[in-house]
């Protein structure tokens, strides 16, 4: 954020020493204050109704609903305009739960904020947070994901640590007995904790809803593992009993990634397939429909792909384009996303998606119920609008 100078680190410096009063003693920032730069984005996340995003700049900005803090930028108010996070250093990763936010940032060390009825903030408390409050991991953070009430982080040796709700068994602690907390409570952890069954973990997952949540994981073998709330068969294991400790997936090899959507999971093999499971589908299938693809985000009720020539193609519920088909029929079948060329990222939330462009524009559609799209003043939107500033 070279264009505000020592001023503005100035600002960042004291909110971060504040550490956890830090919603209080940064405040509300100025209407009229800082801007994303146009075409300048490099990583996108999807919540439950709002949108985060990293610039090439390792800027971080937020926009949707903002009423539990999860937009960062002090303040407990939502709205379409991007809202800067004021952090120390750049970050390098995002991701966005339902209503909670957190970012590794170039040290690797993890931030979060937002809502923390459960601990999902992970800074031992359960007090909402308007602000990046540091989460204490011991080893350096090279991902970070959110799930509905619960988080996960990769460090830097292969190693995972979750924290939050564990009223599933989504943390993948097996019997230790962590805090409880919420109304009514229930089994929580305020603070990471090892995943101990897992080692050599290249990339992680989380999804869910307030009705259960589940993790899945990828290992430098290139299997996958998942565990937590399996009433759907979201676990991918052929049954209905969920599980606190991790369960291979034996009949998946080659995953490259994997993604946890609410009540359903999906992975891109390396040889360009993509297999879903859930949602009464116990086995993981393959979708046949799809070839060369590169990675799957999986939402609500919906998924999308990214495929080797950069097109993203969407398939299930359709009612509000979160599809981005310019259609709001649902879709069994992939369905391209239309007018988005040279697609790099993308994320698929709650009911919305947006999309990273290989020349940094960034494109969002689908529910815009809170500004989560930013690009649009319309209710919803079938079509992909572009983030401006």
């Amino acid at each position: 954020m070279a264009d505000f100078g020592f001023i503005a680190f100035a600002v960042r410096l004291v909110c971060w020493m504040t550490l956890g009063l830090f919603a209080v003693a940064c405040g509300p920032q100025d209407p009229d204050g800082p801007t994303p730069v146009n075409d300048s984005w490099a990583q996108v996340a999807v919540g439950g109704r709002h949108t985060c995003a990293i610039q090439v700049d390792g800027s971080v900005w937020c926009w949707g609903a903002g009423l539990e803090g999860q937009l960062g930028d002090g303040t407990a108010e939502g709205g379409s305009r991007p809202r800067w996070v004021q952090l120390l250093s750049g970050a390098t990763a995002v991701a966005a739960g339902d209503s909670h936010t957190c970012i590794v940032d170039t040290g690797g060390a993890v931030l979060c904020w937002g809502k923390n009825n459960f601990g999902q903030i992970g800074d031992g408390t359960v007090a909402n947070r308007a602000g990046p409050s540091p989460v204490t991991l011991p080893g350096a953070a090279v991902g970070v994901v959110a799930g509905f009430a619960h988080t996960c982080a990769v460090g830097s040796g292969g190693q995972l640590w979750c924290w939050g709700a564990n009223d599933t068994g989504q943390l993948g602690i097996g019997n230790v007995v962590p805090d409880t907390c919420g109304s009514p409570a229930v089994s929580c952890s305020l603070s990471p904790l090892s995943v101990e069954a897992l080692g050599g973990v290249t990339s992680v997952a989380a999804g869910g809803t307030a009705e259960g949540s589940h993790s899945c994981a990828v290992l430098q073998d290139r299997s996958v593992w998942c565990w937590g709330d399996n009433s759907e068969e979201q676990l991918g294991d052929g049954g209905l009993i969920s599980r606190n400790t991790p369960v291979e997936l034996t009949d998946l090899f080659g995953v490259a990634n994997v993604t946890a959507g609410q009540r359903h999971t999906c992975a891109a093999l390396v040889n360009g397939e993509a297999h879903c499971w859930g949602r009464t589908f116990g086995a993981p299938f393959w979708i046949s429909a799809l070839e060369n693809v590169d990675t799957v985000s999986a939402g609500g009720n919906f998924s999308c792909s990214i495929l080797a020539d950069a097109t993203s193609w969407c398939w299930g519920i359709n009612d509000l384009g979160q599809l981005g088909d310019s259609t709001y029929d649902d879709r069994v079948y992939p369905s391209q996303v239309v007018g988005v060329l040279n697609i790099v990222g993308i994320s698929a939330g709650s009911a919305h998606a947006c999309a990273v462009t290989g020349e940094g524009q960034l494109w969002c559609w689908g529910s815009n119920s809170d500004g989560q799209l930013s690009g649009t003043i319309q209710l919803h939107t079938n079509l992909p609008a572009r983030v401006m500033n």
